[in-house]
């Protein structure tokens, strides 16, 4: 966020706006089960991700076309990649985990959950902080 221009900056609260109400609305208009009982519940989620997913590439668009600043498709892929990568590692975690109460987990269920989430995040940001990928190469 150091280097980030500030008309990017300044639309981060838009985005998140955006997420929450969107997501919010996709994911209580379908009834989305947060212990996931049901196949469609998973479906609507992804579904619900990636919708939900082109907010921030295309707020950043609409922010770059008024103050007529460049903004490539690549990026637009990029960001689009990243966000929808999040959203779908985090929002099932948060979802199972919240709907859980403590009192329930063993601890091979801690550790596992624990250990995959911890994979995720590394790999998440492998690839889109450090930029093991680039994304802007082969979509530009």
């Amino acid at each position: 966020i150091a280097e980030a221009p500030l008309h990017l900056i300044a639309s981060l609260p838009i985005i998140a706006l955006v997420h929450a109400v969107g997501g919010t609305y996709l994911l209580k208009r379908w009834s989305v089960d947060p212990i996931f009982r049901l196949k469609t519940d998973a479906l609507y989620l992804i579904l619900t991700g990636a919708l939900v997913s082109t907010s921030a590439p295309s707020v950043h668009v609409a922010v770059s076309f008024i103050l007529g600043i460049h903004f490539s498709y690549g990026q637009w892929i990029r960001e689009y990649v990243s966000t929808l990568v999040c959203f779908v590692i985090l929002v099932p975690l948060f979802l199972r985990w919240g709907a859980k109460p403590w009192f329930r987990r063993v601890p091979y269920e801690l550790w596992k959950t624990t250990s995959i989430f911890s994979t995720l995040i590394i790999l998440c940001i492998a690839f889109f902080v450090f930029d093991i990928i680039k994304f802007s190469i082969y979509f530009i």
